[in-house]
């Protein structure tokens, strides 16, 4: 069970009244982006492990691949 997310920035949040923003603002907002994004992994993953059965059976996920899932490195 692999669900890329894919995350576009918007270009009003890579310039500044129409301008690139500097190579380190730019580089800055692209690393706050990541960790977001591995914060959110690791908070679902972390939520999808504690599921019931009944839980899981709604969502349609059998145990087996939440387990697979949850045990996922957060980066991925």
């Amino acid at each position: 069970m692999s669900h890329a997310i894919t995350i576009k920035l918007p270009d009003s949040l890579m310039t500044t009244g129409g301008y690139p923003l500097p190579f380190l603002a730019r580089v800055a907002v692209q690393f706050a982006v990541i960790v977001t994004k591995w914060d959110m992994n690791y908070r679902t993953r972390k939520q999808l492990a504690r599921l019931d059965e009944h839980m899981l059976r709604d969502i349609g996920i059998e145990r087996d691949a939440a387990c697979t899932e949850a045990r996922r490195p957060f980066w991925h």
